[in-house]
């Protein structure tokens, strides 16, 4: 479970599916952004992390989360 920016509880679990806006890191442009939808394979600092952009574990920030799925 994690706390997101406006502090609600959001009920985020391993193997949930997030939609999220993934913002551009390491000085990109912010109109690259995209919308992606990923599994969410573990956390760090109580944010999820999923495979994206080449990286096992890239941290996806609460605000950027659109939408959850859980795994059934």
């Amino acid at each position: 479970m994690s706390t997101n920016e406006d502090g609600q509880r959001c009920q985020i679990k391993a193997g949930d599916r997030v939609t999220f806006l993934a913002a551009p890191r390491a000085g990109k442009r912010p109109w690259d952004a995209v919308v992606a939808t990923r599994v969410v394979n573990g956390f760090q600092d109580g944010r999820p992390t999923v495979r994206y952009g080449g990286r096992p574990d890239f941290c996806v920030r609460l605000r950027e989360i659109i939408d959850v799925s859980p795994h059934h």
